[in-house]
Order: C-alpha cells, then structure tokens, then sequence
C-alpha cells in the first residue's frame, strides 16, 4: 500500500481496508474499467484485479488482512511429518514433489509447498540412492500391499478409495498396488453413487418379465427357440421387431437364459439306485476287477492302457500301455499279476471279444479262477471305470506330451508305481488326535498274496498251443513248416513245444531245452515267423561222434514244401555250464 500512500487523494484514509475499496470504488461502479483505473492511479493491474475479486467473495471482509502471526508456507515440517514423507519415498520413487505435498498437507491438516518437499529430500538423496542398491534389498523392506493380496477383496477397493482420498493421483495408486486405472476409475464412481455400500459386489438382479415381456411374447420367444436351439438373440430380436414389438439385446438374452435355465430344471437328474456299485470284496484277492482304455493317440494310432486291480485294497497288480488291444497283451499282463501276487478267487471285467476268448477261459479254468462277465448297460459293476478318471487326471497329461512310445510306457509304468503308494479315498483313517488322513493301497495289501504257482505251471497254462515231437537222427524236430534244431543228444526222445505269444520253448522231461524267439498269430492260428536268435537252456552229450559240427544244424530251416525262407545267422551257445557239470559227474 506504499503506492496508494502516496497519492495525495487517499492521504486522509488511514484504515487499510477502506483505502482499498475506494481504490475499487469506482470501478464497482462502472464509471471506469480497471485498466483505467490502474493507469489513472499508477498501480499494478493485477493488484486492483486481486482487490476486486477479494471484495466480490467476502465483500467488505475480504479486503481485510487475514494474517495473525507468521505465514503457515514458512512454518517448518515436523520430525513425524517428515518421517512420513521418507517412508513414501522409499516405498515408491514415482511420487512427485506436489502429490508428496498434497498426501502430507491432507494427511497434518496444513499447507505444504513442493518446494519443502524438495528441500527435505535433497538432506537424503544419498539414503535414497543406496535404497535402490542390491545391498539394501533384504533391509528394506517396505512396499505397499498389491490389488490382489487384499482379502477379502472389498478390503483392496476399500484402499484404494482411501488412497485418492489422501490426496494420491489415480496413477500412483495403478502403478503401487498393480491395478487398472479403468478399475480405480470405476470403483471410485461406484463409491461416489452410493458410497461404501457401492464397493460390495451386487447380486445378480433379475428382471420381472411381466413388467416388460407380456406373457404372449414370451411364449412366441420360448416356441421359436424350441424350434431352433441355434438361433441367437439377434434373429430373435429381429422377429420381435417385425411384430411390432421393440426389445433390448439385454432383455433379449435374459430371456434366452431364462429358456435354458427352464431347460435344466426340466431334465431331472438320475437318481443312482443302490445297486449301482461295483462288486464288493472282504479279502485282499478275493476280486480283481480289469478293463481295457484308450489312452493316447501315437502316430495315427491308439496306445491302448489295460491295468488289473484288486477289489479290497485298490492295489493296481499290473499294467502295461501297447499298441493293441489283443489277446497276447491281456495274458501277458495277466501272467506279470499271478506271478507276483498269485491268483485270486475271481476276476470281473466287461462283455469284450478279447475276455471272452476261448484260450483264455481254458487257462483260467485251469487255475480254479471264476471270470466274470458284468451285464451289458450297467458299467458299474465294474471297479476299473471309476479308476478311468483317476488314470485321467494323473496319467493323461504326461503322455500327451510323449513322442516316443517308450516314454509313454515308462510314464504308465511311473502312474501304476505312484499311484500304489498315493493315498486312496477308499482308505480313510483318523489320527489319535482326530484328524483325517489316508492310507496307501499298498500298505493295505502288505505282503498278502493268493494261490501261488511256479512261473513254469502259469506259461504251461497260457501256452497258445501244445504241442509232441519225435527229435531226428541229427536233432532236429519239425513244427507248423519249420525245422528246429533241439539237441543231438535227444535223438528218437520225445520233446513238449510250447507256443507263447513272443517265445517257442521245448521241454524234456520238465526242463527248458531250448528258446526260440516268435510271432504267433492268434486270429489265423499261425505260426507267422521264427526268430533266429536261439537260447539253449540245457545241453545233453551226443551219444555217437558226428563227423561234422553240430553247429551246422543250430540254425532255423524251413521246410520246403511250405517255401519259407529265412536268412539264418549262427547260433550262439549261451551256457556252457550244465555240459561241464555233466562231464565231471561221468
């Protein structure tokens, strides 16, 4: 006011407040413009203007002074104040100098200037760059709670309102708890509308149709998609249209919903009778249930999984993922089964071609077991289709990512080892203490076993076919077109041939002479080839010197009348041992 002091017209005016509304004066009036006036009085334009618009808010009060002691911009920021802005900092270096200002000015209830703000951090911009360090890394560790770790979840909304209401930027607040500025925006609008209540989820709200849809629309809806299950809401609407009735795509398909919750109510579930189980066994062995599965495709064709279980204990005996789903396949499972864990009293399986073979129930008859053929539509009865979702769930996923069929079995074999030692449903048990847990099926099974036969018996009982020769002068016999070589110290001896489904044995007097390697077709009953790769059990001494090698005869020959023809390769003699023993008790 030094400047209007020294205008003589205003000399006489000593009260602040009443100089400045006669220099207004005249321009409130409208006598002059304030331009004018600034020139006529030599003052600032900008000062008259700020006068004016004191005077146009508070009238008369406002051109009064409103300071009472020191200026609140000079006061100086508290030891807590500037903790808290530290702490913010370190928390997150993305803060600027105005919205650190803003939280902190909000936060005390007083005016803070960036330009404090700037001052107070310059003292620790050393502190803060050895934050950022990897050494400081593990001290400090300050960091604000991200979107999705708030539970429940209106506890994270719930933060972010108050978050903006502390003076944050909708910025800041994406960037440190890591969500959407489209969401920030979103529920602060919800919470703007309806305040706290607008940040819980809504339940879903469904329209009352006969306030909008008469009765004979909704029955026209319903009958058109009766019609056409594949007609959509828009052709719908368009029908409507058409008929002169006007509907929303919402309404629309609240309808269509509507239709197929109908639907869903109408088809009632299927209650499961009491007789819907499998077949119950009290023992382990007592029941073994099989079947067969497709599992995954490999290079064009199906890899076949056939697994046998034990009813009581869920043990999976045995198991095997090949390429057919044949009659060889199902008895060499079988055989690993007895072999290990003996026979059992029973075993049920489905009404396929393959558990219905005549081979197969010969051998099973001989082994005093009843096979079991479940009826036809009730796939209950059988415990191995229950086992198919837990095959689903733990096997599938890794043998699709298989491109080699060995994997794929040494993943099944992995599945059936895993699985025996797993936890089973079946199993449940309580601690001392009360709490629930689950025994392994192999752990229920221990070391319990059935009727147990030697490992000779069982491939006698699962040979395709059986068959007596008469060993020639130079100890060979011949069987379906082939001539084998057995041993020229059984000349004239009658011999037992065995046919397997991978391997042809010869027998004397109960003992494996020889093995000889095959491929038995099951559906022509022949003898498709033989290997020449031979392995000689057990050798008997010639009775004669022969004058030229018997080496000579160890080969496989074919007989010509049959005109098959092999590429032999010498044979190798594997054990020597039972010769030798021979020799020294003579």
């Amino acid at each position: 006011m030094n400047k209007i002091d020294s205008i003589s017209e205003f000399a006489d005016y000593r009260d602040e407040a009443h100089l400045k509304y006669e220099v207004i004066r005249p321009v409130l009036l409208g006598k002059i413009t304030t331009r004018d006036r600034a020139k006529e009085l030599q003052l600032n334009e900008r000062t008259l203007r700020k006068y004016l618009q004191h005077f146009r808010n508070n009238s008369y009060v406002g051109l009064l002074d409103q300071r009472h002691g020191p200026s609140e911009w000079k006061r100086q920021l508290s030891d807590a104040q500037k903790a808290h802005m530290i702490l913010l900092r370190l928390a997150h270096s993305g803060f600027s100098l105005r919205e650190l200002a803003t939280i902190i000015g909000q936060e005390y209830k007083r005016t803070v200037d960036h330009k404090t703000v700037l001052s107070v951090l310059k003292q620790y911009e050393e502190f803060f760059a050895f934050s950022q360090s990897e050494e400081a890394v593990e001290h400090f560790l300050i960091r604000f709670r991200r979107y999705r770790e708030y539970t429940p979840v209106v506890a994270g909304r719930y933060r972010i309102i108050e978050l903006l209401e502390a003076g944050w930027k909708v910025s800041t607040v994406s960037e440190v708890m890591q969500v959407s500025r489209r969401l920030i925006y979103y529920w602060q609008r919800r919470f703007k509308a309806e305040g706290i209540l607008g940040l819980y989820n809504k339940p879903p709200i469904r329209i009352h149709f006969e306030e909008t849809v008469s009765p004979a629309e909704l029955a026209f809806i319903f009958e058109n998609i009766e019609n056409n299950l594949r007609i959509g809401n828009y052709r719908i609407k368009m029908m409507l249209n058409g008929r002169g009735n006007i509907k929303g795509h919402d309404t629309i398909w609240k309808i269509i919903h509507l239709f197929r919750d109908v639907k869903k109510a109408e088809k009632k579930k299927r209650l499961k009778m009491p007789e819907e189980a499998p077949l119950e066994a009290v023992l382990p062995h007592e029941i073994w249930f099989c079947d067969i599965r497709y599992l995954v495709k490999y290079q064009g064709d199906w890899v076949y999984s056939i697994i046998f279980i034990d009813g009581y204990t869920r043990v999976m005996l045995a198991g095997e993922a090949c390429l057919k789903q044949d009659l060889s396949h199902i008895i060499a499972v079988l055989q690993k089964a007895l072999m290990q864990y003996g026979c059992p009293k029973q075993i049920v399986s489905d009404n396929g071609s393959v558990f219905k073979a005549h081979l197969l129930e010969r051998a099973i008859d001989r082994l005093g077991i009843d096979w079991h053929n479940i009826e036809k539509g009730k796939p209950w009865q059988n415990l191995m289709e229950s086992h198919f979702s837990i095959e689903y769930r733990l096997l599938d996923s890794y043998v699709k990512a298989s491109v080699d069929l060995k994997d794929i079995q040494r993943q099944h074999r992995r599945f059936i080892e895993e699985y025996n030692i797993s936890g089973h449903w079946h199993h449940k048990a309580y601690t001392e203490d009360g709490r629930i847990y689950y025994k392994s099926p192999r752990s229920i099974l221990g070391s319990a076993k059935g009727e147990a036969f030697t490992s000779q018996d069982l491939s006698k009982t699962f040979a395709f076919r059986h068959y007596q020769r008469v060993v020639s002068r130079k100890g060979q016999i011949r069987i379906l077109g082939y001539i084998l070589y057995v041993d020229d110290g059984l000349v004239d001896e009658t011999v037992d041939v065995y046919i397997y489904p991978d391997c042809l044995q010869i027998e004397h007097d109960r003992q494996v002479i020889v093995e000889y390697g095959c491929h038995y077709d099951i559906q022509t009953k022949q003898l498709k080839s033989v290997k020449s790769e031979v392995t000689f059990w057990h050798q008997s001494v010639s009775q004669q010197l022969s004058l030229f090698s018997m080496e000579l005869y160890r080969i496989v020959v074919f007989t010509i009348i049959r005109r098959r023809f092999i590429i032999s390769s010498q044979v190798k003699q594997l054990s020597f041992h039972f010769m030798e023993s021979y020799l020294q008790n003579i």
